[in-house]
Formats: C-alpha cells, structure tokens, sequence
C-alpha cells in the first residue's frame, strides 16, 4: 500500500513474515512466505510488483524479515527438500 494511516501485517507461526517499505515512494508490503511461497519467489515477485504498480526502486526498499520456526522445532518432509533442491 501507498495509503497513509494504513496499517497493513503478516500473520505467521512457522512461516517467515517479511516486511518491505521504499523509504523514497512511502511504500510498504507485508508477505506471508511459507515454504510453498518461499519456493515460488513471493518475496521478489512482491517486490516487481511494488516496482510495476508504484515505480519503486530496490535500492530505496528497507527489507526485514521477522522470525520463524526454527530447525529444531519443525521438521519438513522430503517433498520440500527436493522442492528447493529442484530450483
């Protein structure tokens, strides 16, 4: 959004939330990157969208990724190791 007084969030357990503002064109998204998302580049494809909808710039975007589940805590199947292997 490029809405003022909009608060927008990500809600995640085991999942990565990643906030990205453009300090320049007072920009800001929230992505929701799962292990599927992840996979599927929503965090660059959210940032090409920012750039195509609202002409931001990456060298402007301030990236923060929040926190996550950790290995020790969560255990994936072999389906999203060869997932990830195959990209």
């Amino acid at each position: 959004t490029n809405v003022k007084g909009i608060c927008i969030c990500v809600m995640g357990a085991d999942c990565v939330p990643v906030l990205i503002y453009d300090r320049i064109k007072k920009v800001a998204a929230a992505v929701h990157a799962g292990w599927r998302g992840t996979v599927q580049s929503i965090t660059a494809k959210t940032i090409a969208k920012m750039q195509s909808e609202f002409d931001c710039s990456s060298e402007n975007m301030v990236v923060c990724i929040g926190p996550s589940i950790s290995q020790e805590n969560y255990e994936v199947g072999e389906e999203v190791y060869f997932e990830f292997k195959s990209r």
